[in-house]
């Protein structure tokens, strides 16, 4: 069986490009976070990686079919939230990984999410026109610093030394006028097939590449190498290189979320709400890994994000689609 560590993969560097698609119509809602699109490509160089990304974001009330006048006053704004960023990241030790995204963006009008929102419900699904955009949430622009760490806390190997199972701490910050929050979160990954490590193999992660990643113990400050996987011999489902379930929960605890709140620098947006400062989010789902191609789906819940509504866990859900070719 051919070693798969992250020390002794072919490196073969070059870019990644990556396609995100969120959206609550497949469950039969059509609310809070409606509709998410993220672009990304990436460019991997030994243990560091750097790359691009753009995206937009729509947020609506409860039932869109609604005037503005007739939206509940305890509902959630129309928002729309349009950013371009940069990112970059390197694996530290043999185990964590830490990330920089550095992100320019505009909320409001500018976002053009009603635009996009109203083509998507005419020309590619079957959905009502929303009738409130009137009401969304003003122009302002955004600028956002995030950090993301992210750290291997135990794994299981079987006695023929392949992957069957592993746990993955992450803590992350952003900082900015648009959101200002703070997180832990836990990842669980268990094999259906065969799975690699997070930095040898696809792993797990919205800014982390496809492609192994060399560590240079040398710049590590000599951290210890990572245990040498095997592939798992005919474990492939689908004919693919990895399959594997997880499941991710994460804790938030908010500052700024001004897709709620409204504008920092101005009041002008018409309708606005509280925000409550303790957020979870859940998310399970599979992946499938080929040589050049990863597809992944999941299923997405966050609990309510309104101080005008009751708590739920899950007050809200949503699908999660995304793919990944190099």
């Amino acid at each position: 069986m051919a070693s798969l560590s992250a020390q002794e993969a072919p490196i073969s560097d070059g870019w990644e490009f990556r396609l995100d698609t969120d959206n609550d119509t497949l469950l039969g809602t059509d609310k809070d976070f409606s509709n998410g699109l993220r672009a990304a490509a990436l460019k991997t160089d030994g243990n560091r990686w750097f790359g691009w990304a753009f995206g937009n974001e729509t947020y609506t009330p409860s039932d869109i079919k609604l005037q503005p006048e007739d939206i509940s006053p305890t509902d959630r704004p129309y928002a729309g939230w349009s950013y371009v960023s940069y990112f970059h990241g390197r694996v530290d030790a043999a185990d964590s990984a830490v990330i920089w995204e550095y992100t320019l963006g505009c909320i409001g009008p500018c976002s053009r999410a009603e635009r996009f929102q109203k083509y998507w419900h005419s020309h590619v699904v079957d959905a009502p026109e929303p009738q409130g955009w009137a009401a969304q949430i003003q122009d302002e622009y955004g600028l956002q610093v995030r950090r993301k760490r992210q750290s291997v806390l135990d794994r299981r190997i079987a006695a023929d030394r392949t992957l069957i199972a592993d746990l993955e701490r992450t803590t992350e910050f952003q900082i900015g006028n648009i959101f200002t929050d703070a997180s832990i979160g836990y990842i669980g990954r268990v094999r259906l097939g065969n799975m690699r490590g997070y930095y040898d193999g696809s792993g797990f992660g919205d800014l982390t590449p496809m492609r192994p990643l060399r560590l240079d113990l040398g710049d590590a400050g000599g951290a210890s190498a990572q245990p040498d996987y095997h592939d798992r011999a005919g474990g492939g489902w689908l004919w693919s290189d990895e399959s594997f379930l997880f499941g991710h929960i994460q804790g938030k605890v908010v500052a700024r979320n001004s897709t709620i709140e409204g504008e920092l620098f101005s009041d002008k947006s018409p309708f606005t709400q509280d925000i409550r400062h303790g957020v979870i989010r859940t998310e399970f789902g599979i992946k499938f890994v080929w040589r050049r191609l990863a597809l992944t789906a999941s299923w997405n819940s966050v609990s309510t994000e309104m101080r005008s509504q009751p708590w739920e866990l899950s007050q809200h859900s949503w699908l999660t689609f995304y793919a990944i070719v190099r």
